[in-house]
């Protein structure tokens, strides 16, 4: 298993509320999407709206 670390951020909390209630939907967590994030900014260099925008 790799090592991990801690990631934090300030995010509102009503768009926190309804993010982890959307993943809990997806059956997915926190870090299954920060780990998704940083998957994709290493593959493409950009942030996803970023990349989009560009196609």
């Amino acid at each position: 298993m790799m090592e991990s670390t801690l990631v934090s951020a300030r995010i509102p909390q009503a768009k926190k509320e309804a993010g982890v209630s959307l993943l809990a939907s997806l059956g997915a967590s926190t870090s299954d999407l920060i780990n998704s994030a940083f998957d994709y900014l290493l593959a493409h260099q950009s942030l996803p709206a970023d990349h989009e925008s560009r196609a």
